[in-house]
Order: C-alpha cells, then sequence, then structure tokens
C-alpha cells in the first residue's frame, strides 16, 4: 500500500471520486481587417489640406467629414480634418485642442506616411482637451484633428509660437553629468526640445545632459520624478541627430525610471522628459559607472563572500537580505545560465541541522536573477534555478551564487531567504489525518503556510494536509469547495518535497473550487 499527501490552502469541503468530464476547448478569436487609408481631394484631406496660421485661434468640426487616416494616439474609424502650416525658423510650438467630442490631435512631417508622425495627444486633463508641444525646424507641417473610435463633432484649435533655441546650442551648453552623484533640478518651465521612441514621443518639458566615457564602461542611469510621470532617453551624439540608444518611461512606476547598458568610449547626451505636455516638475538624476578603473565589490569573490547569520533554535526561519550585482564582474557560471552569464556575487551559510533552504526575489533592476548553490567555494554545485531556488541540505557549510542570465542584466536585489528544518517538516505530514475515497471531509486550514505549490501563485497561504493510501494502482478525483476563500489544491507523492508534485488546481469552477484528476500509482 502507497501513501499520498494531499495539501489544501484554505477552508474547504473535500470531495473524493473517480474521474469523469470532458476539456474544454477555447476558440481563437478571429483577427480584425485592416483598413486600406486612401486621400480624396476635398478639402481637409492630405490632397487638400486648410492653410492654419499660426498664433491663431481656429473652430472647425470632423462631423460629416470621411475617415483617411489614424493617429498613433487615436485608434478607430473617426473623421478628420487636415490642417497644413509652413515653419520657417525654429520654433516652439504649443497647440490645444477643446472639442465637444472625444477628439484628439496629431502632428505629421508627412500626411501620407504614418512613420512621419512627429507628436500625437488624445486626452489632455479630459477626454475633450488635448494639448501638443513640440520643437519644430524649418519645413512643411500637417496638423490633424481627429476623434477616438468613431466620434466626431465640433472643435476649436488655439495654436502659439515661440522662437526655437538651435538644438546644437542646447547639446554646447548641456549640464555635464558625473558619476556617483545625484544630481536635481526641474523641467518645469522648460521647452518641449526632444522626442523620444518611448512614452508616446516624450511629449514635455525637457533639460539636457552629457557625459563621456574614456573607456568602454557599464552605465546605469536613475532618474526620481515624485510629481510628474518622468521619461529618460540618451543618445550618442547630439540629439535628435544623433543615435538613440535607449529609452525608459517607467521603471517601478512612473515616478522613475532606469537604463542600463555596456557603452563604448565616447560622448552621450542624456534627456529628462516628461510623458505627457502638462508632466513636468522637480527630479533627481544619478549616474553610476563600472569600468577598469572601478574596484569591484567584496563579494564579487566567493572567498569573500559575507555569512548570512540564521539565528538557531527556531524550525521555521526567514532571512531578509540585499546586494548588488552591478559593481562585480562575470567570473562563475552556474549551470541554468545561458551561453553568457551576468556578473556575479556571492554569500555563504551555515544549517545547523538538515533543513529546507527556499530563496525567493522580492526586489530586483534586472529581470532572470539565477541562485545557484554550492558545497565548496569554487564547485560541486548543487542546485541551480532563476527567480528562485528551494532544495534539502543537510547540515554544512554551503555558498550562494547570484548571477544572470546576460551580461547586460545587472543592478541590485533583495532577497527572502526561508529555512525550515526538515524533522519539524516530517512530524506535520506523519500527523496528518488520512481520507479515503468516496468520502467527505469538512476542515478548516491554520497555522503559517508551510508548504508551497506550482499553481495557485505558489499556495502561500495556511493549509491542511490529508494523507490518502492506496493498495493498488488508481485513477481519483480531488475536490475542494470553499465560501470564503481562493482554495488550492495540490497532490504530492513525498509530503515535503516540492519536486514530487503530480498534480495543481487553483480554480476549476470559480475561486473557492479547485479539483485535481491524477492516476496515483
Amino acid at each position: 500500500m502507497k501513501t499520498i499527501s494531499v495539501i489544501i490552502s484554505g477552508m474547504f469541503l473535500l470531495i473524493t471520486g473517480g474521474c469523469s468530464g470532458k476539456s474544454a476547448s477555447k476558440k481563437t478569436p478571429e483577427s480584425a481587417e485592416q483598413k486600406n487609408v486612401g486621400y480624396l481631394k476635398e478639402e481637409g484631406t492630405c490632397l487638400n489640406p486648410i492653410n492654419l496660421d499660426l498664433n491663431t485661434q481656429v473652430s472647425g468640426f470632423t462631423k460629416g467629414k470621411k475617415n483617411y487616416l489614424q493617429g498613433s494616439c487615436l485608434p478607430g474609424k473617426a473623421p478628420e480634418m487636415v490642417y497644413v502650416f509652413e515653419v520657417k525658423e525654429p520654433i516652439s510650438l504649443d497647440a490645444e485642442m477643446d472639442a465637444d467630442f472625444d477628439g484628439g490631435i496629431y502632428l505629421l512631417k508627412d500626411c501620407a506616411s504614418d512613420a512621419e508622425e512627429i507628436a500625437c495627444s488624445d486626452d489632455n486633463d479630459t477626454k475633450n482637451k488635448s494639448r501638443i508641444l513640440v520643437p519644430l525646424n524649418p519645413g512643411r507641417y500637417f496638423f490633424v484633428v481627429d476623434g477616438f473610435g468613431e466620434e466626431s463633432g465640433s472643435f476649436t484649435l488655439k495654436t502659439s509660437v515661440k522662437p526655437g533655441q538651435k538644438l546644437s546650442d542646447l547639446c554646447l551648453n548641456a549640464q555635464k553629468l558625473e558619476a556617483g552623484k545625484w544630481f536635481e533640478g526641474t523641467t518645469e518651465g522648460n521647452m518641449n526640445s526632444f522626442g523620444a521612441s518611448c512614452a508616446e514621443n516624450a511629449m514635455g518639458p525637457d533639460v539636457l545632459y552629457k557625459f563621456a566615457l574614456s573607456e568602454y564602461s557599464r552605465v546605469r542611469l536613475l532618474l526620481e520624478t515624485p510629481s510628474f510621470d518622468g521619461v529618460l532617453h540618451f543618445y550618442r551624439g547630439c540629439p535628435p541627430e544623433g543615435i538613440e540608444i535607449a529609452c525608459n518611461d517607467d521603471f517601478e512606476n512612473n515616478q522613475s525610471s532606469m537604463i542600463r547598458d555596456n557603452l563604448p568610449e565616447g560622448e552621450y547626451f542624456l534627456v529628462v522628459d516628461g510623458f505627457s505636455a502638462t508632466d513636468s516638475g522637480n527630479y533627481r538624476i544619478k549616474m553610476d559607472v563600472f569600468s577598469s578603473e572601478t574596484t569591484s565589490s567584496n563579494d564579487d569573490k566567493c572567498e569573500n563572500a559575507p555569512l548570512i547569520q540564521i539565528s538557531p533554535g527556531n524550525d521555521d526561519r526567514v532571512i531578509q537580505w540585499e546586494g548588488s550585482t552591478f559593481w562585480a564582474n562575470d567570473d562563475f557560471m552556474p549551470s541554468c545560465a545561458g551561453s553568457q552569464g551576468g556578473p556575479d556575487i556571492f554569500r555563504k551559510f551555515h544549517l545547523e541541522k538538515e533543513s529546507i533552504v527556499s530563496m525567493e526575489v522580492s526586489y530586483s533592476q534586472f529581470p532572470g536573477v539565477l541562485f545557484s548553490i554550492y558545497k565548496n567555494c569554487r564547485g560541486d554545485e548543487i542546485a541551480c534555478q532563476i527567480d528562485g531556488i528551494r532544495t534539502h541540505l543537510p547540515r554544512g557549510d554551503y555558498w550562494i551564487g547570484i548571477d544572470s542570465d546576460g551580461i547586460d542584466f545587472t543592478g541590485d536585489f533583495k532577497i527572502n531567504m526561508r529555512v525550515q528544518n526538515v524533522e519539524s517538516l516530517d512530524k506535520i505530514c506523519f500527523n496528518s489525518p488520512s481520507i479515503s475515497i468516496g468520502k467527505i471531509v469538512e476542515a478548516k486550514t491554520e497555522g503559517g503556510s508551510r508548504f508551497n505549490s506550482s499553481c495557485g501563485g505558489g499556495g502561500k497561504g495556511p493549509e491542511n494536509i490529508h494523507k490518502i493510501s492506496i493498495a493498488k494502482d488508481e485513477q481519483i478525483r480531488v475536490e475542494v469547495n470553499s465560501k470564503d476563500f481562493d482554495s488550492v489544491v495540490y497532490i504530492r507523492r513525498s509530503c515535503i518535497e516540492e519536486a514530487s508534485e503530480i498534480a495543481c488546481n487553483d480554480d476549476s469552477g470559480g475561486a473557492g473550487q479547485s479539483v485535481v484528476e491524477a492516476k496515483l500509482a
């Protein structure tokens, strides 16, 4: 006879029985047809645009017009009105539209090409208002008043112009950014001199910085904009003629941006920007640089790994620790890394008793955190996993390596480490009640979360454990029903080993129902 563990999170009604039923199939939605854009010689189209005098206010309507164009921020089939104007000297254009419908405006360099869109604005404060603030060099431009979806109606369009500053002068006078220091400033009152490839062209006022690298370096740029939605973009050479290397709108939230890259020697320009025309305010920015002249962190070598303190006398301990791979070299290669890992750092710890050791990432500036555990400083890898690790270890000393799956993936991180006494877990499993096939059990979960599952967000709520004993191969069905919580049920061959999980289900007939079906041998 064999014994199987069934683990359930939450208060529940447990039903066991034979399997039946059919799986449902999902129908793939049909793709939408795309409309071919045409242009007619009616007034207010690309082939017959209305002349727009700047520094004026004009009124018009889109109702009854046709739909030929579509802005990047205005999806749908709404009719539009097209204007045209000439710019003879560099200017800063401020255009505001007020409509009696959900409308928007966009600016084109070439009316026949979506790729020539300079700026697009849908909602500015309300769905009836839109605003574009953008620098323009000499040339011919097309201004389009459009609607969201199929909206149309009357509008007023007000334009105002300020003399623009030559971009070459802005680059020449850009403030120098020094590594390792926080710089504070404000974009309030500035012009929108630069667009960007992200954040819908970054329409806010901006500030320009520059920095130079004397050799190939690892660079991290951090921007904090507590009062507005900030954007960070940078270039090799003076923008916009320079090559944009990277653009980031939101890192952790829309008040922070981060860019990291490995860059060759040269001069670079960095733009602190805002998402929309109204996004401006105070900010602070920092640049970190790691090069051949930079001293790496002590934990870059496993021989210098700091010790993680694990307090004795507790059967279930959680330890939080943090670090950074930005200041480290890539001198170790865990087995679960790709073709080229990233910079790596190390920690060490000591186990007084046989334990289940698990670690998960609570915060990271880079994706794909690799965990590797070693018996010796320079070898004997025991386990290697990405974004978290869980392994069964005897008493002894161990080393942890933190790595990434790419040379560009570096930064700060925080880890939650859990150490569970195996002897204590075995007692919990041994004392768990048995259930019989065909019987209904009413119970509730209580205590802490001692076990995790592959589904249901890891099944991190309190749980209840039951044993199923079989004398021969059985196809079984386990159903859990709860009225007041989101239940999870999973079956394991070994109570404490996650790798022995046979089946797991979170939501079957709803959040309160979980069902697993499996053949037990």
